[in-house]
């Protein structure tokens, strides 16, 4: 006897396909800040409403991101899709570079979108087995763009929008007995590492007005960078769960060899007239972190929920762009490449509270509260990364509603949510010793920018997501 079991509908792998299709087609051409803005403004409305903390609430595809092991609590399919606009309100005050004004002000807003699936598997696997797909992608039509910074330019190293890049989930979570699942899944964004070859000829100088520009010519692939997630959710009792979940660190690196061909360059070359270089920069970081959350419904209509995020954020490394020379060249004079001081940042705890009353049947109304420490040490010597605590303030709403043109047969959820994020303002003071530190380390002079400069600023923003039970 041989038994078939269905495990998808058509329907379901239908909409699978589909969110594959447009996840790995549209979504490449997006923009992301250094951080992941996940972290700071929420994956969905629902999220963003409650002080992002799902970790043991989440049931539909925002558990790819905040727990996969809590997908299989979702009883059935559901497909949504969303957008947030936040105003990125930074700048600084008093800042100069070589005595010109080079305040920071007017930075890019940061939006995009949402896109994701929730699938419970059908026959034998029903209750005990699920997958979720989800993507983020922000509103500037580009595959991938970024910019390397100098070592000591000032930047809001949070929120200022410095590389734009896709991201995908995917997840799959399994429950093997009643109160306990377990989930997997990885993190998708295009990195930065590949090959170069370039060769420049330049040739001799002619007169004041310089010489012949040089040719080069250029070969760079871009390859794939995955991390890895794994969580847990236990379903202690109807109204009470709990979840943990970790995520590895996500570091976009542009590593691109390149060999160089020197001629007519007023150096002497002795060995050979091809110089190997490495030219590294890290151009986007999301830390390492694990979140662990509580969920507990007193009554009926109302549902609480606290997260505890630590984010490892000591691992972050000096975002300049750095270079290396293969040793097998000899070049006179040697030119002197001074290593990327560490940028020493802390790793942080981040708490985040959240509620959501169902006020009739159709309406939810929530609200949250996150403190989130930044990991920036004091800014007295050469770098200036600018950022400051800051506590972030939600409110949001659910609201169901039949689909006016009857095609899916189903109620239609809109979330809508709302964030303001206090920073305040600050003084940046650098150490009385910063101009000899800076000539003695790089022997370029006097520091270019200003010692005493301040900064300030807050965030507010808001979204709308919408989603669809199958």
């Amino acid at each position: 006897m041989i038994t078939r079991t269905k495990i998808f509908s058509f329907r379901q792998v239908l909409l699978f396909l589909l969110l594959l299709f447009f996840t790995f087609h549209l979504s490449p051409f997006t923009y992301k800040s250094f951080a992941n803005p996940l972290d700071y403004y929420g994956y969905g409305s629902r999220a963003a409403g409650m002080g992002n903390a799902q970790t043991a609430l989440a049931n539909d595809f925002s558990a790819v991101y905040y727990n996969p092991a809590a997908l299989v609590m979702a009883e059935r399919s559901s497909i949504g899709v969303g957008f947030s606009y936040n105003y990125i309100g930074l700048k600084t005050s008093r800042l100069a570079k070589n005595g010109q004004d080079f305040n920071i002000h007017d930075i890019d807003p940061l939006y995009g979108y949402t896109l994701g699936i929730c699938l419970p598997l059908k026959g034998k696997l029903r209750g005990k087995a699920a997958i979720g797909i989800g993507s983020f992608f922000l509103g500037d039509w580009y595959y991938i763009k970024t910019r390397s910074q100098e070592l000591d330019e000032p930047e809001f190293i949070i929120d200022q929008v410095r590389n734009r890049r896709q991201e995908v989930a995917i997840g799959v979570a399994y429950r093997p007995i009643k109160v306990v699942s377990v989930g997997f899944g990885v993190h998708i964004t295009p990195d930065g590492k590949g090959t170069s070859t370039m060769s420049i000829d330049v040739p001799e100088l002619k007169g004041l007005n310089g010489g012949y520009p040089p040719t080069f010519v250029v070969d760079w692939d871009l390859k794939t960078h995955m991390s890895f997630m794994a969580g847990v959710h236990f379903q202690i009792r109807k109204n009470l769960a709990a979840g943990i979940n970790f995520r590895d660190k996500v570091d976009v690196l542009f590593s691109i060899p390149v060999e160089m061909q020197l001629t007519n360059l007023g150096m002497i070359i002795l060995e050979q007239e091809t110089a190997k270089t490495h030219i590294i920069s890290h151009v986007s970081y999301t830390p390492r972190h694990v979140n662990f959350g509580v969920y507990y419904s007193p009554i009926d209509r109302l549902n609480l929920v606290a997260d505890l995020f630590w984010y490892q954020w000591s691992d972050f490394p000096n975002p300049a762009p750095s270079i290396k020379i293969s040793s097998d060249v000899t070049i006179l004079p040697q030119p002197k490449f001074v290593p990327n001081p560490d940028p020493n940042f802390s790793n942080t705890f981040s708490p985040n509270l959240g509620a959501e009353y169902k006020l009739t049947p159709k309406v939810m109304l929530r609200g949250g509260y996150s403190f989130v420490p930044t990991p920036v040490p004091d800014q007295k010597g050469e770098s200036n990364f600018l950022d400051k605590n800051r506590h972030i303030l939600a409110l949001g709403t659910g609201i169901l509603f039949q689909d006016p043109f009857n095609l899916f047969g189903q109620p239609i959820r809109m979330d809508l949510h709302f964030q303001y994020h206090i920073l305040g303002s600050q003084n940046i003071t650098k150490s009385a010793t910063i101009q000899n530190d800076y000539n003695n380390r790089t022997n370029l002079g006097e520091y270019p920018y200003s010692t005493q400069y301040g900064m300030s600023g807050n965030i507010f923003g808001g979204g709308i997501t919408f989603s669809l039970t199958l």
